[in-house]
């Protein structure tokens, strides 16, 4: 079970910005390409351990909350910001499961601020 919604999980946030793309110039354009790099990279990882996969959308949303701080957008920064919550709420729903409370995570957070993202980066 517990492997089945980690790959769950992991899939929806590969699925949700892997069609995020990013225009414009300067540095809002190279913070939003950041950020997909770092979901494409998060995408690839596989781990049926909950405790790894907690501290894998941790660190990607202090990855998300960094590259939002050079974006000189106030639109990519909040929805970048909001995605990092999103994220450190999956990473807590993670580790509650490690710790035996079977919860299935809320991932509509997720889900809505990446589309604000993506559309932030557009």
């Amino acid at each position: 079970m517990r492997g089945n919604a980690v790959r769950v999980i992991g899939a929806l946030v590969l699925g949700l910005v892997s069609v995020a793309g990013c225009s414009g110039g300067g540095d809002k354009a190279t913070a939003c390409k950041n950020m997909k790099q770092e979901i494409s990279a998060f995408g690839t990882k596989q781990s049926s351990d909950p405790r790894q996969v907690a501290q894998a959308y941790a660190d990607l949303a202090k990855k998300f909350r960094a590259e939002s701080k050079n974006a000189g957008d106030d639109k990519v920064e909040s929805a970048a910001a909001k995605a990092s919550t999103a994220l450190d709420g999956l990473s807590a729903d993670m580790r509650s499961l490690a710790a035996g409370n079977v919860k299935i995570p809320n991932t509509q957070e997720l889900q809505s601020s990446f589309a604000e993202l993506q559309k932030a980066c557009a």
